[in-house]
Order: C-alpha cells, then structure tokens, then sequence
C-alpha cells in the first residue's frame, strides 16, 4: 500500500493541474473533487450527469445540460463548457459567447479542455494543437504548441507476484499520462514546450507569443517525469533540470526560481519546492539516514533564498492568510497543525489532512471526516463530511456519500449533494 500511494499521489495532483483544480492537500493526502468554487457568483454544479450553474442563494441560474467532465468556473465573464465533442465559451446568461470548435485533448483516461480567461486571454486546442485566443474567438498569434510534452513517463519497476499463479513472478512498470505542451497564462506570462525530436524544453513566452524565457527546463527523473517548471508567482517561477546547453536535458535534479528575464535568483539546491506566496515558499532538502534511504526536511525561504524557518518538517504548505500547515511524522503516522510566518505554532498538529486558509476557515480532517476551523483552531463546522473545498464568496463544496452540494460558514446547506 505504501509503494501504491507514492506512485498514485503525484499521478493525482498531475489530474489536477490538467484539469485546472485545486485538489484536497493534506500531507500527502488528496482528493479528485467533482464540484468548484463559486467565481464571479455562479458555480457549477452536476445534477444527474450534467453541469449547471447556481448563484449564491442556490437558485439555478444556468439549467444543467452541459456534458462531463467540463464546466469550468467563470472567469472575466465566461466559462469553458462541453458540447458533444467540442469547447466552447457561454456567458452568465448560459448563452455561447464563442460557439463549440476547440478539441478536447484525451490524456489517458483523462479529459483535458482549454483553460479559463485571464487578461482576455484562454488556451485552447485547435487542430490537435494549443494555441491562445481572444475573448473575441480570434487566435492572438499564429503560432502553436504540441498537445502533450513527449517525455517518457514510465516509473520505476516493481517485481510481483501473480495472483493467479503463486510463486509465478513478473515485472510491473507504471505509466503516468504526459502533461500538456502549453499553460495557461500567469502574470502575464505561460510555460510551453519544444520538442522536434531533437531538442525538447520548457520555456515562457509573452502575450505577443515571444519567447522571453528560452525552452531549456526539464523534469526527467522519478516516477513523475514531466515539466521542471512552474508558473511565475510574485514575480519568481521554480525550474528544475537545467544545462547550458540549449534543450539539453541534462543538470543536477534540483529545484531553484528564476525572475522574469531567466535569470536565477535563488540557485538550484531544492528537493522540492512551492511556489512563492506571501513572501516565502515551502522548500525541501533532501537528508540520507544511515541506511542511505533519503528524507525530505520541509521549510520555508524568502525571496532571496534565505531560511525564514529552518527545514524540520516531514512536510509544508504554502502560506495563505498568514499561516501555513505542516507536519511531523509520516504520512500514516504523523499530525498536521498550523504555523505562522515567525514559525510558531498557532494551531496543534491534530489533523490527519489540512488545506490552506481561506476567508478565514480551512478544511481539515479528523477521525474520518472533513470539517473546518478557524484561525484559534476551533471548530466552526464540525467534522462530518467525506470531501471539503476551500471557501469562495461565502461558499465551499463539500462531498458526501459520492456526491457535492455547497455549504455556507454556518454549515448549512444552500445546494443539496447532487451527482
């Protein structure tokens, strides 16, 4: 079991980051959701197979009819919906803003559509290609970025015996599905791939489809091979895998942040790492025991690289709303509290799963269920959900029994568990 939550915990979060959601972080510990938060004072809900949308009083404001898995969230007045086989944008009325013609990308088992609007601007597949279009539906360059980065994604090989067979062993290799070739923008900047065959690499351009940051990043090792680079987050992004010779994938397996003209500001020396928030980033350095089995140690740096809490947590968090969760023990064993920016402990390690703060509450979970507390660690909502989001506009979608309905901070009901 322990090998099977390492191989599926990364696959898991990749889902995410394909699908543009947040998961349920909790120590290593995540849930795939099948509801969003409220954006813009609508969000979708799934009602008997189909998407719809509700406003805050949960009053349907947009009839279910839209298939799976794509409903997105709106963002600058759309939002990204599914008609038979094709993407399209709907405004608030439920009306198509840009009809359905974009391509839903098949990763696997997983379904990939474009992204949400930021600056007026979406990624979306067209002719098997991402490309970035205008809320106008025009493409704002000409040029385009492969569907998915063509990186090898085979993990490590476990030997096992067959069920059917006693004493009859084989040999087990699991395959992760490869990430796309092109993101969505952050500030004002996203991360694509080139890969002719020879060359390959991670790099950023602008909003005129410039290459200000060369495609010369690379994740290749473990069992999550994919992007080593992260999207620019106060100003600083983390790479990984870099070389001085252009697309070469070769360099030391660690992570480091970069500023917006490439250079690097904080050099590479990281095992894992965050992306910068509030001032600081949660980053991991790697420690052997003597049996020469490494750890990771979790702490937090500032802009500059220096250590604002020094690195002794199993695991860490990003900040948000001045605190962040950590925790000590393993991932079966160990407990999760809160700490603030001076690395004091505000709230005790007493979850099993913790996700950040928002409006003031965070989902956590005890003895089984999912609840939330507020920033003196009392309970506000007690513990009797199966999944719980983080709160948006007053709001936060909860799971029971396998189906998602939204809440308020009272912990009633606006929108009754629907599937």
């Amino acid at each position: 079991m322990k090998n099977y939550k390492k191989l599926f915990l990364p696959f898991v979060v990749l889902v995410c980051v394909l699908f543009h959601t947040t998961p349920l972080h909790a120590g290593g510990g995540y849930s795939i959701r099948s509801c969003f938060n409220f954006s813009e004072g609508l969000a979708p809900v799934l009602k008997e197979g189909k998407w719809g949308y509700i406003d805050h009083s949960g009053t349907i404001i947009i009839p279910p009819k839209f298939q799976e898995p794509c409903a997105a969230q709106f963002s600058e007045g759309l939002a990204a919906v599914r008609d038979g086989r094709k993407i399209g944008y709907i405004n608030r009325k439920g009306e198509w803003h840009i009809e359905p013609q974009f391509g839903v990308c098949v990763v696997k088992t997983i379904t990939v559509w474009g992204s949400s609007f930021h600056h007026g601007i979406a990624r979306v597949l067209i002719d098997g290609k991402w490309s970035y279009i205008y809320k106008s539906g025009e493409k704002v360059f000409e040029k385009s970025f492969q569907r998915s980065f063509s990186v090898s994604s085979i993990g490590p090989g476990r030997r096992y015996e067959s069920p059917s067979q006693p004493g009859v062993f084989g040999f087990r290799r699991w395959v992760s599905p490869k990430p796309p070739g092109a993101f969505g923008f952050t500030e004002g900047l996203a991360r694509v791939c080139i890969d002719d065959g020879k060359k390959r690499g991670l790099g950023f351009i602008d909003t005129q489809g410039t290459i200000v940051i060369k495609p010369r990043y690379y994740s290749g090792k473990g069992p999550m091979r994919g992007p080593g680079i992260g999207p620019f987050s106060e100003g600083l992004a983390k790479v990984m895998y870099v070389t001085d010779k252009e697309f070469n994938p070769k360099g030391p397996d660690k992570w480091g942040y970069i500023d917006r003209f490439g250079k690097f500001v904080i050099k590479q020396q990281y095992a894992q790492a965050t992306e910068f928030s509030e001032g600081s980033a949660a980053v991991a350095i790697g420690k052997k025991k003597k049996d020469g089995e490494v750890y990771h140690r979790w702490g937090y740096i500032d802009r500059k690289g220096k250590w604002i809490i020094e690195p002794r947590y199993n695991w860490a968090r990003k900040f948000s709303e001045g605190l962040a969760a950590v925790r000590i023990g393993s991932y079966q064993q160990g407990k999760l509290g809160y700490l603030d920016t001076t690395g004091k402990m505000v709230i005790d390690m007493a979850y099993k799963h913790a996700c950040d703060f928002s409006e003031g509450l965070a989902a956590v979970k005890s003895n089984g269920k999912w609840g939330y507390i507020n920033k003196q660690g009392e309970w506000v909502i007690r513990p009797q959900f199966d999944g719980a989001n983080e709160f948006a506009e007053g709001l936060a979608g909860v799971c029971l029994d396998d189906k998602w309905g939204y809440i308020n901070k009272q912990g009633g009901f606006i929108w009754k568990p629907t599937k």
